[in-house]
């Protein structure tokens, strides 16, 4: 199979812009620039700009020349999205126009999986499109705290209520794996939220186990971080995508699990790219019983690990009252940092919390039960002073509090 050499591309993408756009478009000169109305759109004054200083396009209107819309901003993306066509058709009708001879690679095999990212970006941008036009769902992400920035950064959309897919009807959240490709879709079903009932299904439902995406080796939102080891050297865990999108938007190095468990290959990414480990899970029983679950993979994987523990609360109803407050985004993420260098302990306490806690209520109950069986014999002294003698002395016994047996 041929593939383009890189030299023969940069090439292509040298191609004056405005011998490819004028194929498609009425350009109108603007300044040193060109502008024209977007077919993809109803556009009532140009709103898709030509840039000759780099060969760059972009839509006010469409946000294409953004991802996830389009794959980028260059020529290429310009012919695969104005002519619908695919990367190699775009390459040579650029380099047709620009009189270029294509210049290839003869590979012995094709691009591994390419053909299932091409089609999950296609998805990807109907789903991005499909959540433009409706208010609801743009609400329920705008009340996490996520805007159209985080929208578009994260690829996040809506399943059309009108296709043939059976997760119609819900947010999608784009499985991004850490070299940026979209891989699979997580599905929020929004009936519950419209409608004020119960969902009809899982909350979350994971794209199928295929042969470029497993649960078990994604971490949600790593990709972003990946690259910011070295300046941070820590990374938190959590268990929610919101979570993970406002935390990351409040600056920190927040990734997500793709489910309740951790799997050895996770923990291993983690240990072997991160010096410090903090937990962050939803603060009720579950959440807890979760956290300590990680910490045993992590710690079994040579992490020193740390937890933060909110009572009843998740980590984002925290990050949610630190995004709403009136100050500056520096602020706020001043703030949230200050927040988990408070809040951070080491995970290896709560576990002992757990075991001591456990102590405490299995000797309280013993003295409950014992004071139980003492009480009658006590009631049966008849002389005060006798009675308060053996009180007391009961009460040193079993170190309980001097009224909690009667004299």
């Amino acid at each position: 199979m041929a593939k383009f050499t890189k030299d023969f591309l940069n090439k292509v993408k040298e191609v004056d812009i405005y011998q490819v756009a004028s194929m498609y478009f009425d350009l109108q000169k603007d300044g040193s620039n060109y502008k024209a109305s977007c077919n993809h759109g109803s556009d009532s004054s140009p709103s898709l700009y030509f840039y000759t200083h780099n060969n760059s396009f972009y839509c006010f209107g469409c946000h294409a020349g953004k991802t996830p819309v389009t794959s980028g901003s260059d020529i290429i993306a310009l012919v695969m999205w104005a002519g619908e066509k695919s990367f190699q058709d775009a390459v040579s009708e650029i380099a047709e126009v620009g009189g270029l001879t294509p210049e290839v690679i003869e590979t012995t095999k094709p691009s591994i999986h390419q053909s299932s990212y091409d089609r999950l970006i296609e998805e990807n941008r109907l789903y991005w499109k499909a959540l433009q036009m409706h208010p609801e769902a743009l609400e329920y992400l705008n009340k996490r705290g996520i805007g159209s920035k985080e929208i578009d950064e994260w690829r996040i959309g809506f399943v059309p209520e009108d296709s043939d897919n059976i997760h119609k009807g819900k947010i999608a959240f784009s499985l991004i794996d850490e070299y940026k490709r979209t891989v699979g879709f997580s599905y929020r079903d929004m009936s519950g939220i419209l409608n004020n009932n119960s969902p009809a299904s899982a909350k979350y439902i994971n794209s199928k186990t295929s042969e470029i995406f497993s649960k078990s080796t994604l971490l949600y939102g790593y990709q972003n971080i990946k690259t910011s080891v070295e300046k941070d050297n820590y990374i938190i865990i959590g268990e929610g995508y919101t979570d993970a999108i406002l935390a990351q938007k409040l600056g920190l190095p927040f990734v997500s699990l793709m489910g309740t468990s951790m799997s050895a290959y996770q923990a291993s990414i983690i240990t072997s790219n991160f010096e410090n480990i903090i937990l962050w899970m939803d603060g009720d029983k579950p959440g807890i019983e979760a956290m300590l679950r990680h910490y045993k993979v992590l710690s079994e994987s040579g992490g020193i690990v740390r937890s933060i523990v909110t009572e009843d609360k998740d980590p984002n109803d925290v990050l949610l009252g630190i995004d709403r407050l009136s100050i500056s985004l520096e602020s706020k993420k001043k703030a949230v940092s200050e927040f988990v260098i408070n809040n951070a302990k080491l995970s290896a306490l709560y576990e002992v919390e757990q075991i001591t806690s456990l102590y405490h209520s299995r000797v309280l109950s013993l003295k409950l039960h014992t004071l139980r069986e003492l009480q009658p014999i006590v009631d049966k002294i008849p002389s005060k002073d006798e009675r308060r003698i053996v009180t007391n002395y009961i009460n040193k016994s079993i170190s309980i509090e001097d009224n909690e047996l009667d004299s």
